[in-house]
């Protein structure tokens, strides 16, 4: 269940993820592979689009186009236009869904042409982990469980504000696992990087319990709180929008100084602060934190050897996402894009102008 105490902070949490990650629609329970990206744009045969190559991605094989004199539908007997209807949708939509077409149209061509296989395991997957960072932003802290449910509901609700499709979604969700795929597949990971990575997890690590919030304002109003004596881990139950973490007060996973996979600030101020001690209102991001250290502690440390698969995969996922990111820019850079629709064409040039020509 969603916690009532503070909707608009998770809420607020949902929709920037939304946002940063592009993720324009809403999936199903059950997630659904969606077509090809040349179904897709066949389905609107007016707008059109070029490879890097100079292929069409418009292919043969599905239905035609009904006329442009059949109205798209009736209003008291009424009817609508089918190309204004049309044209409102390219308008507002067309840009961004023609982004994401293009960048999976050229990822599923560099996957095909190296034989990288993208499963509906892998989708399932990538939703899954799509899923998790709406409420959770900082998995890397709160361990493998969270609530799906929760996280469902958000996103449903969010969504349908926003008047997004599963299509859409799902389209996104199918992209990033293909250029994850990619990215994996030229991933290697040095004896060194995996030597850093065992000085991570087994040097000292600090164990802090923290409350995150969307606002400022409600940062300061978890500060004014835990100083008329609230009780910080009953706090975090209370107000923090990281339902992962909020369940165990607060409690995240040990972490230590140099663990680059958590913001430098987060780890800054944990460090700064004696067994007991609570933070001022720390920054990462788009998000506020307030941190409470638990302890200190220097896990016994196994020998290299056994653990070094484990290491080199652990720095594996941890360069994973900011490689997918520079993969998708340099993607739509590079794709050559001829647009033949006047709408999305002039919609397109005003929201990607270094593209247009």
């Amino acid at each position: 269940m969603c916690k009532a105490a503070n909707p608009f902070g998770t809420r607020h949490l949902v929709l920037l993820f939304i946002s940063a990650n592009m993720l324009v629609g809403c999936a199903p329970r059950q997630p659904l592979v969606p077509p090809s990206v040349s179904q897709a744009v066949q389905e609107r045969s007016p707008v059109s689009a070029e490879s890097s190559d100079g292929r069409d991605l418009t292919r043969s094989g599905l239905r035609a186009d009904p006329p442009q004199s059949q109205p798209i539908a009736k209003v008291n007997g009424r009817a609508m236009a089918r190309q204004r209807f049309l044209d409102l949708l390219l308008d507002s939509h067309g840009p961004v869904l023609l982004e994401q077409l293009a960048v999976l149209s050229l990822a599923e061509d560099i996957a095909a042409q190296r034989a990288i296989k993208v499963t509906k395991a892998d989708i399932d997957l990538e939703y899954s982990r799509a899923l998790r960072r709406f409420v959770d932003p900082i998995p890397e802290l709160t361990g493998s469980n969270f609530d799906s449910d929760t996280a469902e509901a958000l996103l449903e609700s969010v969504l349908e504000d926003r008047n997004i499709s599963r299509g859409e979604f799902m389209l996104a969700i199918r992209r990033n696992a293909v250029l994850r795929a990619i990215v994996l597949a030229d991933l290697t990971i040095s004896d060194e990087q995996a030597r850093d990575q065992y000085d991570i997890q087994f040097g000292k690590r600090a164990i802090v319990r923290h409350i995150q919030v969307g606002t400022r304002v409600e940062a300061n109003r978890v500060i004014a709180e835990l100083s008329r004596g609230a009780e910080f881990a009953s706090l975090a139950q209370r107000m923090s929008v990281n339902s992962a973490s909020s369940q165990s007060g607060g409690l995240l996973k040990p972490f230590s100084r140099n663990d680059k996979t958590l913001p430098a600030d987060f780890r800054n101020a944990a460090f700064a602060l004696a067994p007991g001690e609570v933070s001022g209102l720390v920054k990462t991001g788009k998000w506020y934190h307030v941190l409470k250290l638990v302890r200190f502690e220097k896990p016994e440390q196994p020998v290299f050897g056994s653990v070094e698969l484990e290491m080199k995969s652990q720095v594996k996922e941890s360069l994973v996402e900011p490689a997918i990111q520079r993969l998708y820019e340099r993607l739509f850079r590079e794709a050559r894009i001829t647009i033949y629709d006047e709408t999305l064409r002039e919609s397109f040039r005003r929201r990607f102008p270094s593209k247009a020509g």
